[in-house]
């Protein structure tokens, strides 16, 4: 009997002990929603007969991202200014100020992170004027 008691415990122990580790331990199958984000797209933008280049740089920034964009319009090289950037899970959210010909505008891009890229739709406002499109990022 004493010795099925001490082979009993030792097994209880060993299972305790292992369960215990396995909690503290990741689990194998939980990965995040996305691959690693930081890196430079290029791509492209489009909305009806207008299109071009859209390049995004994304960078850890403490807790959050820091972001660099510029994109073409009509064969122009503009630099935007990032207001804000968000990357929660496989989301993604980039608000871009920009100004074109004397112009001041706005974008709105909201996409998903896939294993290749971003891709989504966006939203633009001027001062007189509203459209809105589709981009795809590949990163390079």
């Amino acid at each position: 009997m004493k010795p099925l008691l001490c082979l009993s415990l030792a097994v209880f122990s060993f299972s305790a002990n292992s369960v215990a580790f396995s909690a503290d331990a990741p689990p194998a199958a939980v990965e995040t929603a996305h691959p690693v984000v930081a890196g430079k797209y290029v791509g492209n933008w489009s909305s009806g007969d207008e299109s071009g280049k859209l390049i995004v740089t994304l960078k850890p920034d403490g807790d959050g991202w820091a972001a660099e964009s510029s994109f073409t319009f009509q064969a122009e090289e503009i630099t935007a200014k990032v207001v804000s950037v968000k990357v929660e899970g496989s989301k993604f959210d980039l608000v871009l100020d920009w100004v074109i010909q004397g112009g001041a505008g706005q974008s709105h891009l909201i996409g998903e992170i896939g294993a290749k890229g971003i891709d989504g739709t966006y939203d633009t406002k001027t001062a007189d004027n509203t459209s809105s499109g589709i981009w795809t990022l590949t990163r390079t």
